[in-house]
């Protein structure tokens, strides 16, 4: 295929737009992300800018058992339950906040039971949810310093879908953070609840619970290539010099996974322009936006 000659900007740019273009087709989603964020510093300080904060406000933990907060239509409340500990408690890990190496702000700070390293409990609440199967990611990794973690145990409407769950701890990384992927079903007019229950059969020092976000209807993040390089939301990238190379971490799906995942989002897109026929999304993978015209493939680019 001989294609016209590309400047070093266009060839950039028309590599980055085919960059991504297969990123959306195989990772994205149009779900719901949250960050939650920590209170008492500000906003910007702890927030990952591909999610949406808990709160927009600086301050906005005033205490209790109970955090709610209601995103596009729908709530997710968390509440400490059981008889360990004495109220919710948001905290952060301030080296990893403030860490400029990598970022970490998503996975260094977030909620925990106060004084709940007994044998905490934290239940989730979801409110709003269309009617249907939907998918629910939970972050878990420990801010604090301890490293004697009791796993989680976690319980969808009263059924146990984990068992013991390791918790990380201090990750440099948040595609190195423990993460809970589950299969939620919602019915009309009625909440999704969520139990996790920190495991309190084994001999760790620390029984509680640390959660940093969550996402709703979007793919496993251990199924994603991650770490891309420009990093997600630089928006002062360098390619002075004429050219830029990307990059990213792969994931650990494989090229078979992979294969599969592109295989999924090309029948999805055929089966959006049947308009005659309904559309249900293969889990893990969403449906894509398909790109508004074809993009060269990047090795055609050279």
């Amino acid at each position: 295929m001989s294609l016209p000659a590309i400047t070093p900007l266009r060839r950039f740019a028309s590599k980055l737009s085919a960059f991504v273009v297969l990123t959306c087709c195989a990772c994205s989603a149009a779900g719901l992300k949250v960050d939650i964020n920590n209170s008492g510093r500000p906003v910007s300080e702890g927030l990952d800018r591909a999610f949406t904060p808990w709160s927009k406000l600086q301050n906005w933990f005033a205490g209790g058992d109970t955090i709610a907060s209601t995103f596009d239509g729908v709530t997710v409340k968390f509440t400490r339950v059981g008889s360990v500990g004495t109220a919710l408690q948001p905290s952060y890990w301030k080296t990893g906040i403030q860490r400029t190496t990598s970022n970490t702000k998503l996975t260094a700070d977030g909620i925990k039971v106060n004084a709940g390293d007994a044998g905490a409990q934290i239940e989730m609440r979801i409110s709003g949810l269309s009617a249907g199967d939907h998918t629910l990611l939970l972050y878990s990794n420990c801010w604090d310093s301890s490293t004697s973690l009791a796993p989680l145990d976690i319980f969808v409407n009263g059924s146990q879908v984990i068992n013991n769950l390791p918790v990380s701890t201090q990750v440099a990384d948040n595609s190195k953070a423990a993460t809970a992927y589950l299969k939620i079903s919602a019915l009309a007019g009625e909440d999704v609840v969520v139990l996790i229950k920190a495991e309190t059969s084994g001999p760790e020092k620390t029984k509680n619970i640390y959660l940093n976000g969550f996402e709703i209807d979007t793919p496993n993040a251990k199924t994603q290539a991650n770490n891309p390089v420009p990093a997600n939301g630089d928006e002062h990238v360098d390619a002075d010099a004429g050219s830029l190379t990307l990059g990213w971490v792969a994931t650990a799906l494989g090229p078979e996974g992979i294969a599969k995942a592109q295989a999924d989002c090309d029948a999805a897109i055929a089966a959006q322009q049947d308009t005659s026929k309904p559309v249900t999304p293969p889990l893990p993978w969403n449906i894509p936006t398909p790109a508004p015209e074809p993009v060269p493939p990047v090795e055609e680019l050279v």
